[in-house]
């Protein structure tokens, strides 16, 4: 059931053990503990509870849930420590280890780790609770609480959704390991737990080492900038990468041993366009929202189906994604990565907001930063979503200063990628101001497009609640102007359509690829328009508005699709 490949490709590790497989398993309503009880059932790990590969099956599971494995010492690999970790767990875990209790990680979309060295014994045993509590404060995008709202909304992923594994290393381990580049250097940051000697190593796509560099006495905490010379730069038509390899050794040799990979790029904004190393770039991307058949959160084939619907949105002529509101697993952005697919990231919306949510929102996402951001294919970073969970946007002066100060913060934090304040509309602060439509009208379109770029039409305003509320339920279903009253335009940020089609959804006497040629010529005659986001790549349960099936079959001609691209080069 394990992918031979190390879980994690921005760490990579060549001693670690998969516990994927069969775990014992039980629903909370049968009186379960972290004891040392043989639970009554079992599940396949790591597939979702609601998922048919995970065994279980049940689309409205209780909220708590007990998992147990079993494990021998003697199986593990090589090492002075050794630590447990979950790529991924929704919502809740709380974790023991032969019933001394390891810790707790609430957030259903990121990793944790657990030094288990001292807990270890000949043989042992592992439990885990995992609570999915459905609140409306609790980070949830496409996922239904408690019933199905709409079409829109799909039946939730529960329990332990990514892999489990344990990795080992020598007296002294690299704890975090981030990357960032520019268009012609690497900077390497990290945070260690002892370690003597440091080397970074950066090596070519053949192997050829290119820069060296070696840290004596590194700091617990630090980073290091290489530079490449004559370097070859990352694309979607080259996606040419780099293999940075950092070793950390103590008093007895080496002891840690990471390996990631970085492409070289720059992405910026500038007088209306997305550029990407130094050339504007027309941004034709698919909305994904990451669900498979019968895994449902998770592939069945692992990596592999993700590389197939990687190579499927390429060979329809797109050049990028928006995985919308869903944070993918980590294995999907490395084979972006590898095969040239540009990523919008999408925070998974909550659908109320308050100073405990705010909290855990920001937990999550610094998460999702520090493990994703360093990827050459990831972009943009998608902060809200048509301003779910933050409606008093509308009106709360208090509300916008905290989308700008955020925006601040993640741009300061992460300026290799731009930043998505609320994708749709009611835009305070954001690198690309895009719009999110479902006409059908190409008159309507076209008035739309009008509008962008005058500052005169570029900002809705509110005079009092009930009017903003009403507007809100009233209009979804169309546009609204890019930017919300206390907004700014600052007059260089690219338009972009992230939002449009829907076919199935909105009567027309047009079929789907008929529709999808017209906006796109409509698009060509706006030269503000960096770019699109068709919805969406495949059907989803109600939402049946696919250019392929749920089971990845095609429903229209694959060659047409990319005809329809390339109308716009």
């Amino acid at each position: 059931m394990a992918d031979r490949h190390y879980p994690r490709p921005d760490m990579e590790r060549d001693r670690w053990l998969s516990l994927d497989g069969t775990w014992e398993f039980e629903f909370d309503d049968k009186g379960c503990n972290p004891g040392g009880k043989t639970l009554a059932g079992t599940i396949t790990v790591p597939f979702c509870i609601e998922s048919e590969a995970s065994g279980i099956g049940v689309q409205d599971p209780p909220p708590v849930s007990w998992y147990a494995k079993n494990f021998r010492r003697k199986d593990l690999p090589p090492g002075k420590r050794f630590f447990l970790n979950f790529g991924a767990v929704d919502y809740e875990a709380t974790v023991w280890l032969n019933g001394a209790l390891l810790g707790s990680h609430r957030g259903g979309y990121t990793p944790f780790t657990f030094e288990i060295t001292e807990r270890l014994a000949d043989n042992n045993r592992l439990i885990v609770r995992a609570s999915d509590p459905r609140t409306r404060g609790t980070l949830r995008g496409k996922q239904y609480l408690w019933k199905k709202l709409s079409p829109i909304f799909y039946t939730p992923a529960s329990g332990i959704w990514q892999p489990v594994y344990i990795f080992s290393t020598g007296s002294s381990s690299i704890v975090k390991l981030g990357i960032s580049s520019a268009m012609d250097a690497i900077t390497v940051s990290w945070d260690i737990d002892g370690g003597d000697r440091m080397i970074i190593e950066i090596a070519g796509a053949k192997g050829r080492i290119v820069n060296r560099k070696e840290i004596r006495k590194p700091q617990k905490n630090g980073s290091a900038t290489l530079v490449i010379k004559r370097p070859h730069l990352w694309s979607v038509v080259d996606p040419y990468l780099y293999t940075v390899t950092v070793s950390l050794h103590d008093a007895v040799g080496k002891s840690d041993r990471v390996v990631s990979r970085a492409g070289l790029r720059g992405i910026e904004v500038k007088n209306g366009s997305v550029v990407l190393n130094g050339n504007p770039i027309r941004l034709k991307m698919l909305l994904v929202q990451g669900y498979f058949p019968g895994g449902h959160y998770s592939p069945v084939d692992g990596e592999a189906g993700f590389e197939r619907d990687i190579m499927l949105v390429k060979r329809m002529g797109f050049n990028g994604i928006r995985m919308h509101q869903k944070i993918e697993d980590p294995r999907f952005l490395h084979l972006c990565d590898r095969h040239g697919l540009l990523v919008w990231t999408e925070l998974p919306s909550p659908f109320l907001f308050s100073p405990v949510n705010e909290r855990q929102y920001e937990n999550e996402l610094w998460d999702v930063l520090d493990r994703d951001s360093g990827h050459a294919s990831n972009m943009a970073v998608v902060l809200f979503n048509e301003t779910w969970g933050i409606f008093d946007i509308l009106w709360s002066g208090k509300r916008k200063k905290y989308i700008r100060d955020l925006y601040a913060r993640v741009k300061g934090r992460c300026p290799q990628l731009l930043v998505v304040d609320n994708s749709g509309y009611d835009h305070i602060l954001t690198d690309i101001a895009d719009i999110h439509h479902y006409l059908t009208d190409d008159a309507k379109i076209r008035k739309l497009y009008e509008c962008l770029g005058d500052r005169g039409k570029m900002t809705m305003r509110f005079l009092k609640v009930p009017r903003a509320i009403a507007y809100l339920i009233l209009t979804h279903k169309f546009s609204r102007k890019p930017y919300l009253s206390g907004g700014t335009y600052r007059g260089f940020e690219p338009f972009m359509v992230s939002e449009f089609g829907g076919a199935g959804f909105y009567k027309t006497d047009k079929g789907m690829l008929e529709s999808f040629a017209d906006n796109v010529r409509i698009m060509k005659e706006c030269p503000r328009l960096a770019g699109y986001c068709l919805t969406q790549a495949y059907d989803v349960e109600g939402e049946q508005n696919g250019l392929i099936s749920y089971d990845r079959k095609a429903k229209y001609d694959i060659e047409e699709i990319a005809r329809i691209n390339a109308i716009i080069p």
